[in-house]
């Protein structure tokens, strides 16, 4: 199975890094393409279908992210990795292995 990564998640982590909600060792840019690569990833662009299909969904979740990846999921008809259960709600097919301690 092919993996992706979706430009959104990219846009949010430079953004959450930015404003100094993700705390992180080092800016993204220096490592992050590097990760994504060596992790077999393909970028999956933000197109503009997926722009536009975001206004057909219910407003479960209001994180414009998170609402676009879940656009993104159902129109390229792909599983999306998340830990936050109101995606469920989409329809969306959602996989997340939460951490054992």
């Amino acid at each position: 199975m092919k993996k992706w990564v979706s430009i959104a998640s990219i846009w949010e982590i430079a953004i959450e890094y930015r404003i100094g909600k993700l705390d992180l060792t080092d800016p993204p840019a220096e490592y992050l393409s590097d990760i994504i690569k060596r992790g077999g990833f393909s970028l999956l662009p933000v197109l503009f279908d997926h722009a536009l299909y975001v206004a057909t969904l219910t407003l479960h979740h209001k994180d414009p992210f998170d609402r676009l990846l879940v656009a993104q999921s159902r129109l390229e008809e792909m599983p999306l990795v998340s830990a936050d259960a109101v995606l469920d709600s989409y329809g969306v097919t959602r996989f997340w292995d939460a951490p054992t301690e």
